[in-house]
């Protein structure tokens, strides 16, 4: 049996995030800030399930340098701006099994993979 997860707050995905972020083997999540993103069995501002052999600052920090949101979103007011993301994350001793479990559960609830889930797993 996998021992618990504790997630902590969200953070937006910024240096923000990286700052807090544990020199520690764990799991992330990013999602949407605002809004949701259709699946075939539901909705879900779930956009991405990450995971930290090694180190969570690292690993995210590569994240980070890469390009970040591009999806579109439409404001109220009609205006269209890049969709925010939000991060958070839970130390783990055995980040790639919470990290398949997560996405597992994931899928079989939504019947697809997040949005922005690569093909890779952990590092």
């Amino acid at each position: 049996m996998l021992p618990p997860l504790t997630f902590g707050r969200w953070f937006p995905y910024a240096a923000e995030a990286l700052a807090e972020m544990p020199d520690e083997p764990g799991v992330f999540q990013l999602r949407r800030e605002q809004g949701l993103v259709d699946l075939p069995r539901g909705k879900s501002a779930m956009l991405r399930y990450g995971a930290a052999e090694g180190s969570l600052r690292r690993s995210f920090g590569e994240l980070l340098a890469g390009p970040g949101p591009t999806a579109m979103i439409e404001t109220g007011d009609g205006a269209r701006v890049a969709e925010a993301w939000l991060v958070r994350w839970a130390t783990s001793s055995v980040p790639r099994e919470h990290y398949e479990r997560l996405l597992r559960g994931f899928t079989e609830r939504f019947g697809a993979p997040p949005r922005d889930q690569p093909d890779t797993g952990p590092r």
